[in-house]
């Protein structure tokens, strides 16, 4: 039972991809399965492949426009709103030399693009409960397909951008947004539990995570061979054929039996659509049961908080202040996804395993800290690029976190405890790039490090996350220390059944002896 728990705690919950086998040896030990590969019998058994697929689709597809969006839209913007009519604003290679109109062009581009990331999150926010349930009950796949076609929304107005010379940059930043509606990516992951028994789930997201993380680092390829116009097509392709291929290859994951309870539950519950619309809110009451929660809670914003700011806005920093032609920034990017890769496949888990949870999450909250703030000094390419590649190091505190959640609370809170914490993501990623791109606008005239001030508050934030994470609770925060504290407490009522069955076994000869006196 305690090789089984450990198992649980250390490669189920965080695993790493090589330790698979090894993991499965382990499972076997504890459960008398002789399949010494039975995760990867259970993976391939099931529909979970063509999920991989779809994530390698979705990534290509998403991660090639990464580069050009910036380059694309601060040119739009310079010459719709700015009245520029020169060469094209990416091809100036020195800053000194670029426009005026094409820097205020860019700047109306960052201001637009966090303005749309938070739209896209109050979406997410309000819809996610809503689509949610609507799976439930309708089933999952047809659903996918239509997120799909709503991401394949943003690269073809891209696209068209590039053929009608007088078309507005706001119709790209509003078919982005339309992303909201339904996130791809979490429908994903649930139909990933569908097909997978519960003790592998957790290594199931490992290995599609993985898939996701090699497809962006190889997407980046597109962008330095393609041209513009190019890679937008070549990105609505994509994502089109992932429309397709979960119409006509995915399997169905949601059981019969669980759409008809889910059916029946819905019918039952009092409230209805409106119920359901106010869920999100309504689940945010958990993260306010103990002090664990609640310090969970503050750092969880933070690195959501700063992340999606980071995500939002740092490209179009790289393309404007430091003059990185998108094809560089491809290439950053495409280092960067392997970096993230070779961090969550061969670290994660060891670093875990020596310093545990706790000690796991204050490293990425530092190197949170650290990495923006070379963002905020950075005047040259190269230390923005050592910059990036610091910043997939942060990624060690995603997993960590759902972890910490998730062995905090029983089985049949699993659900409730995550959507609370995602509704709580959602509100802090919009509200991130907003907050971040005001402290721009009010310092990007100022002597150095100007505009780079964002990063620096940036980096307070990160640092003010590490610092409440060294206040977490160890037996909470470490799950090792917690199935020990199980353990103990287990042995202490067996042993306490023990001793009461032996005065029980005392007490029915005395009892018999006073009947016979009697």
């Amino acid at each position: 039972r305690e090789r089984e728990r450990r198992f649980i705690c250390n490669e189920v919950l965080l695993p790493s991809l090589p330790d698979l086998a090894m993991a499965a040896a382990v499972v076997s030990a504890a459960t008398g399965d002789d399949a010494h590969f039975s995760f990867y019998r259970a993976f391939f058994a099931s529909g979970a492949p063509r999920l991989l697929v779809l994530a390698l689709l979705l990534s290509l597809g998403i991660g090639s426009v990464v580069s050009i969006v910036p380059a694309v839209l601060s040119d739009r913007f310079a010459r719709t709103s700015h009245h520029y009519d020169g060469a094209p604003c990416f091809t100036f290679d020195d800053r000194s030399k670029i426009p005026v109109e094409c820097v205020q062009g860019g700047e109306d581009a960052q201001r637009f693009a966090a303005d749309a990331n938070l739209i896209k999150n109050v979406l997410i926010f309000l819809f996610a409960s809503i689509v949610g349930s609507m799976t439930d009950c309708r089933g999952r796949k047809v659903f996918l397909a239509f997120s799909f076609l709503l991401s394949s929304l943003a690269p073809i107005v891209l696209a068209l951008m590039q053929y009608f010379k007088t078309m507005n940059g706001y119709w790209y930043y509003a078919a982005d947004c339309s992303n909201g509606l339904i996130s791809g990516l979490t429908l994903m992951l649930t139909m990933l539990s569908d097909c997978l028994p519960p003790r592998f789930r957790a290594a199931g997201y490992g290995l599609f995570l993985a898939f996701f993380l090699s497809g962006f680092a190889m997407s980046q390829m597109l962008a330095i061979t393609l041209s513009h116009v190019g890679v937008s097509l070549a990105s609505a392709f994509l994502l089109l054929c992932g429309c397709f291929f979960a119409l006509c290859f995915v399997p169905e994951t949601l059981p019969e039996e669980t759409m008809t309870r889910a059916i029946e539950k819905q019918s039952s519950e009092e409230g209805g659509l409106l119920q359901t619309i106010i869920r999100p809110i309504s689940e945010l009451k958990i993260l306010n049961r103990n002090n664990f929660f609640r310090l969970l809670a503050f750092v969880s914003f933070c690195s959501a908080f700063i992340y999606s700011s980071d995500q939002t806005l740092v490209v179009y920093y790289m393309e404007e202040h430091l003059a990185v032609h998108d094809e560089t920034v491809a290439y950053m990017l495409g280092a960067m996804s392997l970096v993230g890769v070779l961090i969550q496949v061969f670290l994660l888990n060891r670093v875990i395993g020596v310093f545990g949870e706790k000690k796991t999450l204050i490293l990425g909250f530092f190197f949170g800290t650290f990495h923006n703030v070379i963002y905020g000094i950075a005047n040259s390419q190269q230390t923005i690029f050592a910059g990036l590649l610091l910043s997939e190091f942060t990624g060690l505190t995603y997993p960590v976190l759902i972890a910490m959640r998730s062995f905090n609370v029983g089985e049949e809170e699993q659900g409730h405890v995550q959507g609370a914490f995602f509704a709580l993501a959602s509100i802090a990623n919009g509200l991130g790039p907003v907050c971040l791109q005001a402290i721009y606008d009010r310092t990007q005239n100022l002597p150095y490090p100007g505009p780079g001030s964002m990063f620096l508050f940036a980096s307070v934030v990160y640092f003010t996350g590490t610092v409440v994470a060294c206040f977490l609770p160890a037996d909470k925060a470490n799950c090792n220390l917690q199935v020990e504290q199980e353990t103990h407490d287990e042995e202490v009522e067996e042993a306490d059944e023990i001793i009461l069955d032996g005065l029980e076994s005392q007490r029915e000869p005395l009892l018999g002896a006073t009947e016979r006196l009697e």
